[in-house]
């Protein structure tokens, strides 16, 4: 057996054998260690010795558990969970507007956050400047020593290079261009980062642990500033040639529309970016926030329904299009507010229920989803779990 063209060590197999038992013991509440055996097929013995490793370690311990009450008949198995205090992750996601920081303990339970909403970023200097302020504070209110840190974990705006974690285009803070978020905060911090792009750690954390998780293709659209999105086949995330860039907001389809920051015309964003639809609604429903339009459409206030309506018409043709592309079983529709999110979502559906390329064997869900900082914040956690945990994202 060999990786990457060289002989498999018996230690690599023990360092893989150790993290496959490690995390099927994060992923269940508690477990057994026969229930191990049967989930990976190692030996029994095998098992036993890392369970005992893991143990001495302080990575596992004893789950206060018993299976079958009291009347359960012969040995009752021993039930381990991991130590949530065995280490952290730090997990922050951001924009032009706003950063989140949670921090998740080893049982992936956040332990602290914080939101700095209205933030108004100058450059992108001053966008990392407050990340790592809030880090420093996340660290220092938790008393935590960074050796107990496995890394930090990021979901950035923009089209993101994955393997070093540069950002390498967002238009919305001056100069985060090409910025090297990732080694920055490596040598800031002496820590393990990963960077993905904001709409991709969502979309991950829909799938691990939200609305989606039944999804065997899922594709997500993030609604807020722009329109991003990613796409999650299989479990694993879309990044051709390491970089995030499923653009779903550019896709266009009114080619003779309005006029896009990108320097095409029609596309999605254009018309359903926060800015967009507020300046809109500012204008024809004379709303003052997209909080009073989103509460006049859960009202169903006949011209509030008919302009979302309306607005999430662009989103379904191109949802259209990138379903013939695609073809997901799942879609997810993201925004900031529960009823715009709902909203579109019947639109989308109305719109593809009936077209000639639906799978009618696989069916179609799509689902309406609200922004929370705190699972987007997990989502991007859950990137230095994948690393340490040697899984593909």
């Amino acid at each position: 057996m060999t990786v990457h063209g060289n002989p498999l060590r018996s230690e690599d197999v023990r360092m893989k054998n150790e993290k496959i038992i490690l995390h099927a013991i994060q992923q269940s509440s508690q477990i057994s260690q026969s229930r191990i055996v049967k989930l990976t097929g190692l030996k029994a013995p095998t098992v036993l010795r890392i369970f005992t490793y893991l143990e001495e370690q302080g990575l596992i311990m004893l789950a206060d558990f018993t299976e079958g009450g009291s009347e359960r008949k012969g040995r009752r198995p021993v039930y381990y969970q991991v130590n949530p205090q065995a280490h952290y992750v730090i997990g922050i996601e951001m924009y032009s507007k706003e950063i989140s920081i949670v921090v998740v303990d080893f049982a992936k339970q956040p332990v602290y956050s914080k939101n700095v909403s209205d933030a108004g970023f100058r450059d992108a200097d001053e966008l990392f400047a407050m990340v790592c302020t809030l880090i420093r504070e996340a660290l220092s209110t938790l008393g935590l020593d960074r050796k107990q840190v496995l890394g930090i974990g990021v979901g950035a705006p923009g089209r993101v290079k994955v393997s070093n974690g540069e950002i390498i285009f967002y238009a919305r803070v001056r100069n985060l261009e090409n910025y090297p978020m990732g080694s920055m905060l490596e040598e800031e911090f002496s820590l393990p980062v990963q960077v993905n792009n904001n709409a991709s750690v969502v979309a991950l954390n829909a799938y691990r642990r939200g609305l989606a998780g039944e999804s065997q293709s899922l594709l997500t659209f993030l609604i807020r500033t722009g329109v991003g999105g990613g796409y999650i086949y299989h479990g694993k995330l879309m990044t051709p040639q390491e970089r995030t860039a499923v653009e779903l907001g550019h896709i266009s389809p009114d080619r003779n529309g309005r006029p896009c920051g990108c320097g095409a015309q029609g596309c999605i964003e254009s018309y359903l970016s926060e800015v967009a639809l507020l300046e809109d609604a500012a204008s024809e429903l004379k709303t003052a926030s997209l909080e009073e339009l989103d509460e006049l459409v859960g009202r169903q206030d006949p011209k509030a329904a008919a302009f979302i309506e309306e607005r999430g018409r662009y989103l379904a043709l191109g949802a259209r299009d990138l379903y013939r592309l695609f073809a997901p079983d799942t879609m997810l529709i993201i925004t900031r507010y529960k009823h715009i999110a709902e909203s579109y979502a019947k639109t989308v559906y109305d719109l593809l229920k009936n077209d000639a390329f639906l799978h009618k064997e696989q069916g179609l869900l799509v689902l309406p989803g609200v922004y929370d900082p705190l699972e987007a914040c997990r989502g991007a956690a859950d990137l230095i779990f994948a690393s340490y945990f040697m899984q593909e994202v």
